[in-house]
Parts: C-alpha cells; sequence; structure tokens
C-alpha cells in the first residue's frame, strides 16, 4: 500500500493506492475551507486506521497464543509486526496532523489548565520512560492557563517529551519545569541525553529534518514531529526554542501566553 500526502497553501492531496480515498481539494476555493480539510483529512485517516487496527489485534491475538502456541522465531515476527504497525500508525497520525494544522484558522480560545495538561502528559509518557530506563521528574509550580486548544498542545508537548526520552540514554534524567512570566507561561523539557549539534539545531524544526545519528535511536520516526510541536505552539502565538551541548543534553522551551479572560471564567477550564 502506498501512501501520498501533499499539503500546499491552496490544495490538499491525499490519495492511498488501491483505497477508495484519492482525492484533491482545492481548499482555496471552497465557501468553508477548513470544514472541507478536516472532512477530507478524518476519511484519509479512516482508510488507514481499519486495516492497521486488524493487524495490530491479529498481532495480539497470536501474541496471546488464541491460535496456538508460538515457536520463538514466530514469536519474534509477531512482535516485528507488531512493532512495525505501531511505527506505521504514529507516522499516519503525525502526518494527518502536521497537515491539518498548516490552516491559518483561528485557535478556538477556551482556555487550558496548563499544570493539569503537563502531568496528564507526563503520566501518559512514564511507562515508556521507565521501559528505557529514564527517570521521568516534574518540577512544576502554580501556573496560569493559557491559551490553547488542549488536544494540540497535549500532543505538542507529548513531542518534546517523547524525543527526550528516546534520546536520553538509561540512567539518564527527563525534567518537566514550569515557570510564569509577565503574559506568558514556559514549559521547559530537559534532558540528559546525547544532544544536538549547532548546525542541526538551526534545522530541528524543519519539516523531515532527522538528526543524523550512527545509531538506530532515530528509527521509526517521521522527522515531521518538532516541526508539528512548533507549529501548534506559534499557532497558539507562542513560541518553541532549544538549546543543546552535544554528549550532555537539551532542553526545549515552550512559551504560551496566559489565557485572557478574567479569573472566574475559567473555573470550568479542562
Amino acid at each position: 500500500m502506498s501512501l501520498f500526502v501533499l499539503v500546499t497553501d491552496g490544495t490538499v492531496r491525499l490519495s492511498i493506492e488501491g483505497s477508495s480515498v484519492n482525492a484533491e481539494l482545492g481548499v482555496a476555493e471552497q465557501p468553508d475551507a477548513g470544514r472541507a480539510r478536516s472532512q477530507l483529512l478524518s476519511a484519509f485517516r479512516h482508510e488507514l486506521h481499519t486495516p492497521l487496527t486488524a493487524i495490530l489485534g491479529f498481532s495480539d491475538l497470536l501474541k496471546n497464543r488464541s491460535a496456538g502456541e508460538l515457536t520463538a522465531k514466530q514469536e519474534r515476527y509477531v512482535d516485528n509486526i507488531r512493532r512495525g504497525g505501531l511505527q506505521l500508525l504514529h507516522l499516519v497520525d503525525t502526518v494527518l496532523e502536521y497537515a491539518s494544522v498548516q490552516s491559518d484558522a483561528p485557535v478556538e480560545d477556551d482556555g487550558a489548565a496548563a499544570r493539569s495538561l503537563i502531568e496528564d502528559v507526563a503520566a501518559a509518557a512514564r511507562a515508556e520512560a521507565e521501559r528505557k530506563g529514564v527517570t521521568l521528574e516534574l518540577h512544576t509550580i502554580a501556573i496560569s492557563n493559557v491559551v490553547g486548544e488542549r488536544p494540540r498542545l497535549a500532543r505538542a508537548l507529548r513531542q518534546l517529551l517523547d524525543n527526550a526520552i528516546q534520546f536520553t540514554p538509561k540512567g539518564g534524567r527527563v525534567t518537566v519545569l514550569t515557570s510564569e512570566g509577565e503574559g506568558f507561561v514556559q514549559i521547559a523539557v530537559e534532558d540528559t541525553g546525547i544532544g544536538i549539534a549547532l548546525a542541526d539545531q538551526k534545522r530541528i524544526f524543519e519539516p523531515f529534518f532527522r538528526v543524523d545519528l550512527t545509531n538506530d535511536e532515530g528509527e521509526g520516526r517521521s522527522g515531521l514531529g518538532l516541526a508539528l510541536a512548533e507549529r501548534v505552539v506559534n499557532r497558539h502565538g507562542g513560541s518553541l526554542e532549544v538549546t543543546s551541548v552535544p554528549g550532555h543534553g537539551s532542553a526545549f522551551r515552550m512559551r504560551l501566553p496566559v489565557f485572557s479572560r478574567p479569573a472566574e471564567t475559567r473555573l470550568g477550564a479542562p
């Protein structure tokens, strides 16, 4: 199965070879371009998720011996199938999410509770940190709600945490810190990982850019994750910056504007 995705300022072209989804949408010509784009991306996601869900489901059945016992070699094959399926699922979601945030539609500014968002994202990432033998710590203070759409901000923060965990060796540490300045909240993700060369730091947020590694740490990555995170943060009126020292670690700092409505209207914010 071949996947083709092209997003430009005026057109979204999405197609799957051998699938019912093969469409070209001139979004600039649509009376409701944002909704049309969302509908097309949703259909595309469904077409890819359906076969991937089947692949993952059947690999689980085999892994659980539902179809009989497995030899050691067969079990390795099943593990490889599941791992590849999960990587492809992650790639599909990242590509389509990146396509969706290219829109210039205004952000739904309902306010996001930054501290609880950080805690929820960190809880979801903790299992992977433990699997890799990396310590994940939170050093957060009481901070204001921020401008934003919680699911997309969570996706951006999860990308930063996933990167930090992936590129930090066993025994290392990933730390999330918060601070607040005049009109903004800062969320920093710091790690004691392999670091990023200065030349690569200048390109790290470019779509499809991947740091050249001598090992397999970057295996399965699309090169879109950090570009997606930066795009999400920028659309919320914020900024995302990186500082890094090769061999000592990296720090990504996300700054987001404080939610501007009076405090009493924020009581029901997520």
